[in-house]
């Protein structure tokens, strides 16, 4: 990976012209850029006012502290003349894997890590002024394209309506679309009612049979990034218990991974960009929640709360008093992630779309992979 500027496209402009109206030119720089570019980034988000917390600089820079000598990655600028419009990080996946079949993959944001250390980004998004869009997602593509190491790219974890102009000149990408549930939480409030009363009928008696036999429990949310890094520390312990019981490592068995988070308290629960509340009932702690904030919405990244006798939901209760405390903040959504699992859809009023697209470059790896799975549906339908 060289570490120099590259730029793809040098279209002719007129010396003269406002920056404007200057034709976009993408840069790609190397990892040794990235005190430059974490200047230029933090530059262009004061200048798009963007409150977009999965492509904003902080969050990029911490993952590349905590990831950037794992995963090879480099810069992508665009401009017009002068002027940065837009900056998005590009990453080389590591132990990536199409059934048995390594893989050279290229990613847009901060993904491509192995799976056991993955953060696995939703929400992701490019940082670019609107109408810029189009044309840095089609230039991005041609420089994927035109590298030699690329068997499939990745844009992991978009919004629906955000990926489309990043797909206008790509037909060849595979998109793979999971339903994100939420709570309306605005629409709540504008009613002035607690947001148990736009639950089902079973789920607001599960819930407050639950708050009856756990004591009617109380939360707490850290007001300090001191006191939320307690709380994360009880929150991983609950929730490693739980999947080690299962025979599940967990997600925070990565020492990486569990690294990046608790480095993400000290960053963003000073400025409001992500909230630890703390459940605790008359016998103690009942568990923790982790919930990062984008865009005036809540998303609840993890929890993690402790079995309790009889049929007691802690879980229910845990992301639900997490979720009335996110509508007094005067939040807008609380965003359950991609997944429709019963659970989520109990503690759901309305359903956002994350996508997931893919598109490879011809490999005869894929068509011998492509031909082995034939066979093996052939088969299967043969039995």
């Amino acid at each position: 990976m060289t570490n120099s500027a590259r730029t793809l496209l040098e279209p002719k402009s007129n010396a003269a012209a406002p920056d404007h109206e200057r034709p976009l030119r993408l840069e790609v720089l190397g990892p040794v850029a990235r005190l430059d570019v974490i200047k230029l980034w933090r530059e262009a988000e004061v200048r798009l006012s963007s409150k977009r917390l999965m492509c904003s600089s902080l969050w990029t820079e911490t993952w590349l502290k905590h990831y950037g000598s794992l995963v090879p990655h480099r810069f992508a600028i665009a401009r017009r003349g002068d002027v940065c419009c837009g900056v998005a990080l590009l990453t080389n996946g590591v132990s990536q894997f199409d059934g048995p079949m390594p893989l050279r993959t290229w990613h847009l944001g901060t993904a491509g890590e192995p799976d056991a250390d993955s953060v696995c980004v939703e929400y992701n998004s490019l940082l670019v002024r609107d109408e810029d869009r189009t044309e840095f997602a089609r230039q991005l593509v041609a420089w994927i394209d035109s590298q030699s190491d690329c068997d499939q790219a990745h844009f992991d974890g978009f919004a629906s309506d955000d990926i489309t102009p990043l797909l206008a000149d790509n037909p060849k990408a595979v998109i793979v679309r999971k339903a994100s549930p939420y709570f309306d939480l605005r629409k709540a409030r504008e009613a002035n009612v607690e947001p148990i009363e736009f639950l089902g009928s079973q789920t607001r008696s599960n819930l407050r049979r639950s708050l009856r036999k756990l004591g009617h429990p109380t939360g707490e949310w850290a007001a300090s990034a001191e006191r939320a890094e307690e709380m994360l520390h009880r929150m991983i312990e609950r929730h490693q218990a739980r999947w080690n019981a299962l025979g599940e490592p967990g997600s925070y068995a990565s020492r990486r991974f569990r690294e990046f988070h608790l480095d993400l308290v000290h960053r963003l629960v000073p400025i409001g960009a992500m909230g630890m509340y703390r459940v605790t009932s008359p016998t103690g702690i009942l568990g923790c929640a982790q919930v990062f904030i984008d865009n005036n919405r809540a998303l609840l990244y993890q929890s993690g709360w402790s079995p309790q006798p009889g049929n007691a939901s802690p879980g229910l209760v845990v992301d639900y008093l997490c979720l009335a405390e996110c509508q007094r903040r005067g939040l807008d959504q609380f965003d359950l992630l991609a997944g429709t699992s019963e659970y989520k859809r109990h503690l759901s009023t309305d359903e956002a779309e994350l996508a997931w697209v893919t598109w490879r470059r011809p490999r005869l790896k894929f068509a011998v992979l492509d031909n082995l799975r034939w066979i093996k549906r052939t088969l299967a339908g043969v039995e």
